[in-house]
């Protein structure tokens, strides 16, 4: 199992100067690349007001909400490819 620990504390688009851009959202903000076995289970934490999409590796995004009581979510998942990438939920 892997474990990884995040701590968001803001995400910007670095080509202005306003920190929340509506078009922005559902772009990958963070992403990784794993030698795991697609089937292996993966475990992180990320701390985060907000909530965002997990791709685990085979282009479908897993919304993942945060708890009224704490702004850390806890993702448990099997890997479903070699790149997770972890985005803000676009908006509705």
């Amino acid at each position: 199992m892997l474990e990884l620990g995040f701590t968001i504390l803001s995400c910007r688009d670095d080509d202005d100067d306003n920190p929340y851009n509506p078009n922005d959202a559902g772009v990958p903000k963070i992403s990784f690349v794993t030698n795991l076995a697609d089937d292996a289970n993966v475990k992180f934490y990320i701390t985060t007001k907000d909530d965002f999409e997990v791709d685990f590796g085979d282009g479908k995004k897993i919304k993942q909400t945060k708890s009224t009581t704490t702004d850390e979510i806890i993702v448990n998942s099997k890997l479903l490819g070699k790149e997770v990438k972890i985005s803000r939920k676009k908006l509705e």
